[in-house]
Formats: C-alpha cells, structure tokens, sequence
C-alpha cells in the first residue's frame, strides 16, 4: 500500500488549507479503510475524511477537504489505510505536522524536535519497568 498525506495553502490560524489522502493498492486491499484523522485544534470545514470498501490492486483511492487550525500549536494530521481480513492486517500511515500560529504557521513531514526549554504542551512521563511486566507509570516522590 502506498498513501501519501499533501497540504495545499499556508496553516496560519483560521486560514483555510486543503488537504489530500491518496492510498494505492499495490495488490488487492478487500475492507479497506482510508482516513484522515484530524487533532483536536483542527476541524473539517468541508469534503471527506473517510472511506471504507475494497481497492483493486493498482487503483488509488483519494480523500479530499478542507480543514482549518481554530487554535495556535503544534499539530499532526494523519492519514493512513487499513485492510482487514480475516487472517492478518495490513496498511500504510503518512503524517504531518503543523505549526500554527496568527501570523503564518509552517508544515512537515518530518516531526519537529523538542529541546528543553521549548513552551509545548506535552510532557514526557517517566516509565518504571519491572523484569517480565509492563511498564508503569513512576509515581511522583512524596514529600
């Protein structure tokens, strides 16, 4: 399976950018879903963002729409196609990331790096793995 995720137009805040899913099939894809999955921050003004059904094998399948970031940040868009049977799973994810701000905004295929310092959102919490369990949260100290 081959997908691409394109963005057409500048992601500024409440600026209207087109985006495009295209999924391949590089040999037959029987129940297929292909969609785009949009962050919280970022609404659909109009098109598709998803579909389900068989793709032949070399037929392409494409979402179109419209969508618009309702709030500064860091974003990422993805878009993927799944074929599920009955004895294994298979597909293809593409992603990209915004930075929207009210005087422009940016986007990438490539994740942006984080350092130190940076004013984001996200934090990374610390993983305590026990030998032969799952990893768990690691509780804050008492004081």
């Amino acid at each position: 399976m081959e997908v691409l995720l394109t963005l057409e137009g500048t992601p500024s805040l409440n600026s209207i950018v087109q985006l495009n899913l295209s999924a391949k099939a590089l040999s037959n894809a029987p129940n297929t879903t292909v969609e785009i999955r949009l962050p919280e921050g970022v609404v659909l003004v109009s098109g598709e963002i998803a579909w389900k059904g068989d793709i032949a094998e070399n037929n392409t399948v494409n979402l179109l729409c419209s969508v618009k970031a309702v709030r500064e940040g860091l974003f990422t868009i993805t878009g993927s196609a799944l074929s599920t049977q009955t004895n294994y799973i298979f597909g293809k994810e593409d992603k990209i990331y915004l930075d929207v701000t009210s005087t422009g905004g940016t986007f990438s295929h490539t994740a942006p790096s984080v350092k130190p310092g940076d004013n984001n959102t996200s934090q990374a919490v610390p993983v305590q793995v026990a030998p032969g369990g799952p990893g768990v949260p690691k509780p804050p100290p008492i004081k």
